[in-house]
C-alpha cells in the first residue's frame, strides 16, 4: 500500500473543493484501490471515518463504520460504508 499521511485540521488542502468522481470511474481498479486504502488507513488509526481529501486525494469519497466504539463500548455497530459524491439538501432553514 502506498504511504499516505493523514492531513490534520487547519491544513489549507482541507478547504479545497474535492473533485467529483466521474461516472466512467465507477467500477475502476483505481476507485476500488481508493476504497481499500481509505478503509485500511481508517482502521489503522482507530478512526470512525476518513475522507479522501484527508489523505491528499482530491476526490469526493469517504468511508465510515465501526465494529465496537473504542470508548463507548455499549454503542451498536455501524456497518462499514463508503460514499462517493455525497451531497445533502437542507430540509429547513434551521
Amino acid at each position: 500500500m502506498e504511504q499516505y499521511e493523514i492531513i490534520k485540521l487547519g491544513n489549507p488542502l482541507l478547504r479545497q473543493k474535492a473533485e467529483a468522481i466521474r461516472e466512467e470511474e465507477f467500477g475502476s481498479e483505481e476507485l476500488k484501490q481508493l476504497e481499500q486504502t481509505l478503509f485500511e488507513l481508517m482502521k489503522a488509526e482507530n478512526g470512525l471515518g476518513l475522507a479522501a481529501p484527508q489523505i491528499g486525494i482530491s476526490k469526493r469519497a469517504l468511508v465510515f463504520g465501526m465494529e465496537k466504539h473504542p470508548v463507548h463500548t455499549h454503542l451498536p455497530e455501524i456497518p462499514y460504508t463508503i460514499l462517493f459524491n455525497p451531497s445533502y439538501e437542507p430540509i429547513s432553514e434551521e
